[in-house]
């Protein structure tokens, strides 16, 4: 099978020589392409600290969506507070 992905340069090279993901997995890719979608959509950026698997990557992602979600929600109910006392 042919390999549409450029495995010599970029981050994909980059975290194969790091040994976090393998090229032939594609669920390693994915994974590692959604942490970086979020990393960057959310605005948190990459830091020192770097998962060293694909399941660390994936954890990575899912404690930065929780977070997202629980400040959602306390924006939400603080909004709703002060649209309340506003009222009265």
């Amino acid at each position: 099978m042919h390999m549409l992905i450029d495995t010599q340069s970029g981050w994909i090279a980059r975290m194969m020589a790091w040994k976090i993901i393998d090229a032939k997995n594609h669920l390693e890719l994915y994974t590692a392409a959604m942490y970086f979608i979020i990393q960057t959509f959310t605005q948190i950026g990459y830091k020192d600290i770097v998962g060293t698997t694909a399941q660390e990557l994936l954890f990575q992602s899912m404690v930065i969506m929780s977070g997202i979600v629980l400040y959602g929600f306390l924006l939400g109910t603080v909004s709703s507070m002060v649209q309340t006392l506003s009222k009265d």
